[in-house]
């Protein structure tokens, strides 16, 4: 079974990342990852080369939830016919909380992981059917999970992962 990783591809990504959150004072963040897929033979690494942040859309409130516009599959689109890099995941972050994933957040990693798999897959941009969920919490704290589908489409496994980072310290313990 192979394992996965992830890595920065340089120290600025983190930096944006952190700027951004801070810029940000509370809200929730959504923030694409785009990159490469690099497999071995024992081991997948996703490396995180290219960031975009994305207005957090919810009606709901900006502290405790974040969601992505309507027009994200659009903006993907084009972020990787523009950069030549995959859509790999997204990063959030949990103000003032841990960097565990919520109920919400599993269920949106699967949402994401069934609705755009088909929709990808049948574009000219193959999406592979694995992605990534980072989220940033309090005292510089990320974990990462790597979402992947069944064979099937029926179910997905959230899994954390380990990786690479220049500020961040890492977390894989589930919860």
């Amino acid at each position: 079974m192979r394992e996965y990783t992830f890595e920065f591809k340089d120290p600025s990504l983190e930096e944006s990342i952190d700027r951004y959150i801070k810029r940000k004072r509370g809200e929730e963040v959504y923030i694409c990852i785009f990159g490469l897929l690099e497999p071995s033979k024992t081991r997948n690494v996703f490396k995180i080369e290219h960031l975009l942040p994305l207005p957090n859309c919810t009606d709901k409130d900006r502290n405790i939830y974040c969601l992505p516009p309507e027009y994200l599959d659009a903006v993907v689109l084009e972020t990787e016919s523009f950069t030549g890099m995959r859509f790999l995941g997204f990063v959030h972050n949990h103000p003032g909380t841990r960097s565990v994933a919520s109920k919400a957040d599993i269920a949106y990693a699967g949402r994401m992981r069934i609705d755009w798999g088909d929709r990808f897959e049948s574009s000219s941009i193959t999406l592979f059917t694995r992605c990534l969920m980072a989220i940033v919490g309090e005292r510089k704290t990320m974990r990462v999970y790597h979402v992947e589908m069944s064979h099937d489409r029926s179910t997905y496994t959230i899994t954390p992962i380990k990786g690479k980072t220049f500020k961040y310290k890492v977390l894989t313990r589930r919860y």
